[in-house]
C-alpha cells in the first residue's frame, strides 16, 4: 500500500488525494455521514455577555445572552468514484433535515486526537467554486450552531 510523506495509506491508488480522515487523526461528522477530504474546518462559539452594576456598590455583574456560532467546512471535490468525495457528499442529510422544518437540527461532530466537539446545527449556506488554472473544484457548507460541547 502507498503512503505519503505524513504516513497517510493511500490504498493502491498513489495518485489519489486524500485528508487524514482515512487515517482517523480528524473525523467530521454531519448527521452520522463523514464527508471526505475535508481541507479547512473552522469553527467559531460565542455567548453575549453584558456588563451590570448597580449605583453605590463597586462589584461587577455579567448578565449572559443566548449563545451561537458557525461551522465552516471547505472540501476539495475529488473523482466522482471516490465514496464520499462528490460535491455536498457527506453532507446531504445534514443539509436535507435544515430543509424539513421542524426539529431541523442536524449533529455535528468534530474529532481529534487532542479532544473534539459535539454540537448541533443547521445548513446556512453552500457554495461550490469551479479554478481553471489551478484545475481545483471545491464546495463549501457554512452551517449556524445552536448547542456546543467539548468532548
Amino acid at each position: 500500500m502507498a503512503k505519503d510523506i505524513f504516513g497517510l495509506n493511500k490504498g493502491t491508488n498513489e495518485k489519489r488525494l486524500l485528508s487524514s480522515h482515512d487515517k482517523g487523526a480528524t473525523i467530521v461528522k454531519v448527521a452520522g455521514s463523514r464527508p471526505r477530504l475535508v481541507q479547512d474546518a473552522s469553527l467559531q462559539y460565542q455567548q453575549r455577555t453584558e456588563a451590570r452594576f448597580e449605583v453605590g456598590f463597586e462589584r461587577l455583574y455579567w448578565v449572559c445572552g443566548q449563545s451561537q456560532g458557525t461551522l465552516t467546512l471547505n472540501k476539495l471535490v475529488g473523482e466522482s468514484k471516490i465514496k464520499g468525495a462528490g460535491v455536498w457528499e457527506g453532507l446531504k442529510d445534514g443539509m436535507e433535515a435544515s430543509a424539513t422544518g421542524g426539529n431541523t437540527a442536524a449533529r455535528i461532530t468534530v474529532k481529534t486526537s487532542n479532544g473534539g466537539i459535539t454540537a448541533t446545527g443547521v445548513c446556512q449556506s453552500a457554495t461550490i467554486a469551479a479554478n481553471v488554472g489551478n484545475m481545483a473544484i471545491q464546495d463549501n457548507s457554512t452551517w449556524s450552531i445552536g448547542s456546543l460541547q467539548k468532548t
